[in-house]
Formats: C-alpha cells, structure tokens, sequence
C-alpha cells in the first residue's frame, strides 16, 4: 500500500502532460482549421475583387476598341503596311492603329507610357507623333520617377489610372471598391488596387512571352476564344501575322520596323503579331505575394471555372 500511495503522485503528473499534449494538439488543429478558412475567406475576396475590377476594365476596352476603330490610321502606318504595288491594304492599316492606338490606351508598364522608340520619331513623323506618342495623362503621373522594381509594380500603379478615364461615357472609379492603397515606386507614391493579402493587383494588356508564356497560350484556346474565330482581337483576320504580311506585301522589313514599336517599350513581347489572345486581364499574386507561382489568381478565369487559379 504505501508503494501504490508513493507512485500515484507520478502517474497524476503523466496523465496532466498528456492532457496538456492532448490540448496543444486540439489547439494547433483548431488554429490550422481557422487559419485554412481565413485562407479561403482571402482567396473568395480577392476573386470578387478581380471579377470587379475585370468588369471594368472591359467596359474601358470595348468603348476605346470602337473608338479606335472609328478612326484613320496615320500615313506612316499605311506605308508600312501597303500592298506590293504600294496601294493601301485598309484591313492591315486598320489592325496596326488598333494595336498602336490600345498600347498608347492602355500601357503596362513605364516604358510603354514613355515610348522612347516613338519619341524619337517626333520630328521626322510628327503628325504620327502627335497620334502614336506619349499620353500626357500617364506621363504626368509618372513624372519625375524613375522605373519601379520591375514591371508588376508599375503595371499596378497604371491599372487605377487606365481605369479612370471616360472613353465614350465609360470610367471606373478605383476608389469605390474600397481596395486602394499607395506604394511607392521609382521615388513617387503611387494608387494601387489591392488583394485581400494587401499585395498590389497586377494589369495587362496582353501577356508577354518571357514571363507568362502559358497563360499567352492558355488565353489562345478556347473558352477564352471562339474555336471559330482568329484568336487576336485586334487583328481579327490575321493581316499582321507574318506569313500573310509577307505574301501580300513582299516587305519583311516592314514587319520588323512596325514590331520594334511594340518590343522596343517592352521587350517581354517577342513577337507582337503571333496572331495570338493575349488579354487584357488583372491578376493578384496570392498568399505568397509573388508572381508567376501556382497561387496566382487570374481574373480571365473567373468567367469559366469561377475561381482564379
């Protein structure tokens, strides 16, 4: 008897370790379960937030598209895409100022807002100058900056900017969804639309090649286009694809000379007239808060499955 009375003390205190073990356990369980749903709970605000925002954003591409469409190439546009008798192919004009005119609309990233290639043509080419160039809005937001960490912070700081302006009736004011932040970029603050991790929401007119080569693809297929259809909106018969530039014009020079518009502001974008579906779309870099990982959530996708990743 006095043995078991010595070694109770001891087995009370095993049984209160694994009690305590028990709780901890039930605690980090419990702790994870809360932590999964405030996961959830971020992923689901973020997606709202996007399908909002990607709303808007269409409406600004649809009113500038049919206003682009609406007006007359420049001269040096119809030059370089003349047929081989020097006569003017309207259809291949018209889809170079529709891309021209969308990258003036709609840049995503600094350069793109500079054009430097585009500037330097001011006083040779004025009156394309005048049409192609800089736009004041956007180079006066950026004034005085220099370039942000890399083109996902200056394309955030653009997205509020592109979605402000009234083309034919349509704006979108960023402020209302209640998701603004500031950043600092290049030395100057800078407006962007946030995530539900407080990260800044990325915008793009079109997908490049060196870092989104998969979602340039994902986006050429269908239900993202008509499997009827050519998949590049803005040149919906195919005019600037090389082989038909080629064949209609004998000018290959003419193809590098308008590309170098394009790749010049942003070299990301190997081949500009791929014939490819390239956007325009917004993304949230996810929990982890970095680019191009499996946790991104893509606002393009919203429309399919509902879900951004």
């Amino acid at each position: 008897m006095k043995l078991s009375a010595c070694r109770r003390p001891a087995f009370t205190l095993i049984e209160l370790i694994v009690v305590i073990g028990i709780i901890a356990i039930l605690g980090l369980l419990s702790t994870a379960a809360v932590m999964r749903v405030q996961e959830s709970q971020r992923e689901a605000n973020t997606n709202t937030t996007l399908r909002k925002v990607q709303i808007g954003l269409d409406q600004q591409y649809k009113a500038a598209r049919d206003l682009i469409a609406a007006e007359e190439p420049d001269d040096l546009v119809f030059s370089l895409t003349c047929k081989p008798d020097g006569s003017p192919d309207r259809a291949r004009a018209k889809a170079l100022h529709m891309k021209l005119r969308l990258r003036q609309e709609f840049p995503q990233n600094y350069n793109e807002v500079r054009l430097p290639a585009i500037a330097a043509m001011q006083a040779a080419f004025p009156k394309f100058y005048l049409k192609y160039g800089p736009k004041f809005i956007y180079t006066n937001a950026i004034a005085g900056s220099g370039t942000g960490p890399d083109y996902l912070d200056e394309s955030a700081a653009l997205l509020p900017i592109v979605l402000a302006q009234n083309r034919g009736g349509a704006a979108f004011n960023a402020e209302e969804t209640g998701t603004v932040d500031t950043i600092t970029i290049g030395g100057r603050q800078m407006k962007v639309l946030i995530d539900a991790w407080r990260t800044p929401m990325c915008f793009r007119r079109w997908a490049t090649d060196t870092y989104e080569p998969s979602i340039r693809d994902e986006l050429s297929q269908p239900p993202y286009v008509s499997p009827s259809a050519y998949p590049d909106a803005s040149d919906p018969e195919g005019r600037l694809t090389a082989a038909m530039w080629n064949a209609s014009t004998g000018k290959p020079a003419f193809i590098v000379q308008a590309a170098g518009l394009f790749t010049g502001p942003n070299p990301d974008v190997t081949n500009p007239f791929d014939g490819r579906n390239r956007g325009p779309f917004i993304f949230s870099l996810g929990k982890d808060k970095r680019g191009y990982t499996q946790d991104d959530l893509y606002s393009f996708r919203l429309q399919g499955a509902g879900r951004g990743n």
